[in-house]
């Protein structure tokens, strides 16, 4: 059975390279920009929803289990906030970035009629 920690880990590691993945198709074209932020943004919630079931497996589980009530030890109370550090930080990163490219999207669609009309002009 995997541990919190190793799960943690293995999804910050898949979120760190879909992370990387999704930087360099974004440098491609402005239209995979907006499909890429969304689909790491979509990933992050994954990810921060995949911590909620490994902290119910983990703490509420357990607890419901036993007659007497578990205590959680020190270090798995340490790994979950760190964890749930990672996550936050992932998801703010993955919301400013969807942030970022609808109002890079919205300036365009300004600019466009502009360019239009100077050029008609």
């Amino acid at each position: 059975m995997s541990t919190l920690a190793d799960e943690g880990d293995r999804d910050a590691r898949a979120s760190a390279t879909s992370e990387k993945e999704a930087q360099a198709r974004r440098a491609e074209t402005p239209e995979a920009t907006e499909v890429d932020v969304w689909s790491s943004f979509e990933e992050s919630v994954a990810y921060m929803r995949r911590l909620a079931e490994l902290y119910d497996e983990a703490f509420v589980a357990p607890r419901a289990a036993a007659k007497r009530s578990a205590v959680p030890t020190v270090a798995s109370i340490d790994a979950a906030k760190q964890h749930a550090r990672e996550g936050i930080e992932l998801l703010a990163t993955n919301l400013l970035n969807v942030s970022s490219a609808i109002v890079e999207g919205l300036d365009h669609q300004v600019r466009e009629p502009d360019r239009r009309q100077t050029k008609g002009l």
